[in-house]
């Protein structure tokens, strides 16, 4: 596609985070636009303002005026039908993970591409052992989410992220519980989603914001509601 992959026009976004408890703040009006091929990174300030962006790429958090467009077209305009078949081209690593306690490592990673998705079951697995490996695993990880350490559980959390064929990932502190290792193979994996016109959109606080490690094309910080763009640059 020759027009942006993600996009925000104008949009006024609730800052109440997943459990919509924030006290009714609400955002500046935000712009941006994530090209085929882009990498952009944001420091939201906190994880309410994580939560509010990554749900919003998705459709999940309707603005309060604005729009969020995917592929052009905006989510609240979409039938369930077509947000169902947009979301199953975006990839999401979550903050804390959001894994299902009664369901095996297998099932979570494969969970949302098998609801959302067309891929045949035994592409998933073979792909997801592929992945698990890129990211420093020995294979996809058996049993409950409660059996794996935090850095099993961050690992396997890319793999769920970069699963399928996304056109857009959202990642939320990736990096979290994981060495400095990592980040090579991370920015390997994001570097393939954006050779193939896909956009990656990477949520972090901190000094990762300005980490040159990661090549972003554009980075930003959202503070006081309004998104300011941020230099990068190590700190000293």
């Amino acid at each position: 596609m020759s027009g942006p992959v993600l996009s925000f026009a104008q949009a006024r976004l609730p800052l109440s985070g997943r459990d919509r408890a924030g006290g009714g703040r609400v955002s500046a009006p935000i712009t941006l636009e994530l090209m085929p091929g882009s990498l952009v990174v944001i420091d939201p300030q906190g994880p309410d303002g994580a939560a509010v962006l990554a749900d919003a790429c998705a459709g999940l958090a309707a603005p309060l005026g604005g729009g969020v467009l995917f592929q052009g077209r905006d989510w609240q305009a979409m039938s369930r039908a077509e947000a169902k078949a947009a979301r199953a081209e975006i990839g999401h690593c979550f903050a804390g993970g959001a894994w299902l306690g009664h369901l095996s490592m297998m099932e979570n990673l494969t969970l949302a591409q098998r609801f959302y998705g067309q891929i045949p079951d035994s592409a998933l697995v073979a792909q997801a052992a592929a992945l698990a490996r890129l990211f420093g695993l020995p294979g996809v990880p058996t049993g409950l989410p409660r059996t794996l350490h935090r850095a099993d559980l961050a690992r396997a959390s890319l793999v769920r992220a970069f699963l399928g064929r996304p056109g857009l990932v959202v990642l939320e502190e990736p990096l979290t519980d994981l060495p400095g290792a990592a980040t090579a193979p991370l920015v390997h994996a994001t570097r393939r989603v954006r050779d193939r016109g896909g956009a990656v959109l990477w949520l972090t606080q901190g000094g990762a914001l300005a980490e040159p490690d990661i090549p972003a094309d554009a980075r930003y910080r959202l503070a006081g509601g309004r998104l300011i763009p941020a230099r990068a640059e190590r700190a000293a």
